[in-house]
């Protein structure tokens, strides 16, 4: 299922929970279907049945409430890593604006208002509707929820998100401290954050088939940035995979000699089997 997140929404999640997230993520979702139907909507309307489809705890009318209320009283700031340019200003808003209990297992819900306009921009290009005068759409991310839902580490979804984000364009280096603000792990894993964090990050994403690397950048002796890599495929393959020359290097080693000719006939076969398991020529 695809989330149509808008850019200036992306890594501004702090102070929402790793469940408040994948849960408004999910309304966004559901938005978004709702304005394909009918794109002047500004309130929408979900049900307890609907929820607890994907979300276990959402199974009763009074845990929603409650669960709606404590997003309902979160703060943001937009654009926190500044990629959308169409923003100049600080600009701080609520995830949702208005919550009704309809009294019938269902809501109806107000969210973040120039969030909903970037949704309803986007379904009006896709349906060829004129925009609204001087309009400008905003970049998106499109994600996948329930890979989202997937990830149990907080920083690991900020930064899934952040990748799609940059899906097509190289992401820029972010200041540690933006970093840690977007990942929710200020004041958190100081005496080890490369492999309590960016290498947990690293594992996660890699479990979805997403290789990515990342790596402190100094300015003198302080970690100042943080660099985020995207690593193709082939790349990643061919810098994983040792090359023939490593192979047969590894099994002198093993085999406690210096050189090819110095192998028993049983040695050199062994080898063999396993240059040709890999792809490459067998010695003579």
């Amino acid at each position: 299922m695809k989330v149509y997140k808008p850019s200036m929404l992306i890594s501004n999640n702090v102070p929402l929970t790793s469940k408040q997230l994948d849960v408004y993520n999910f309304l966004l979702k559901e938005a978004y279907s709702q304005l394909e139907k009918n794109y002047v909507l500004d309130t929408f309307e979900y049900s307890v049945c609907q929820l607890k489809e994907h979300f276990s705890n959402l199974d009763t009318v009074n845990r929603v409430n409650e669960f709606f209320d404590e997003i309902f009283e979160k703060e943001f700031n937009f654009n926190l890593l500044n990629k959308d340019k169409t923003i100049k200003a600080k600009v701080k808003s609520r995830f949702m604006s208005s919550i009704e209990d309809r009294g019938n297992g269902t809501f109806k819900v107000s969210l973040e208002p120039n969030t909903i306009n970037a949704l309803r921009l986007l379904v009006m290009k896709k349906k060829n509707i004129e925009l609204p005068l001087n309009a400008r759409l905003n970049s998106y991310a499109h994600l996948e929820f329930e890979d989202l839902k997937d990830f149990g580490f907080y920083p690991s979804k900020v930064v899934y998100e952040i990748l799609k984000d940059y899906k097509q364009i190289n992401i820029p280096l972010i200041e540690t401290k933006l970093f840690k603000e977007a990942t929710h792990t200020v004041n958190k894993f100081n005496k080890d954050y490369k492999t309590k964090v960016l290498k947990r990050i690293e594992t996660d994403l890699a479990k979805k088939n997403i290789l990515v690397s990342l790596e402190f950048k100094k300015s003198g002796r302080l970690n100042k940035w943080i660099k985020i890599t995207k690593i193709k495929k082939e790349e990643f393959k061919k810098k994983a995979a040792p090359g023939r020359r490593q192979v047969v290097a590894t099994a002198l080693k093993t085999f406690g000699v210096k050189y090819i000719k110095e192998l028993t006939k049983e040695q050199k076969s062994l080898l063999n089997l396993t240059l040709k398991s890999k792809g490459f020529n067998p010695c003579r």
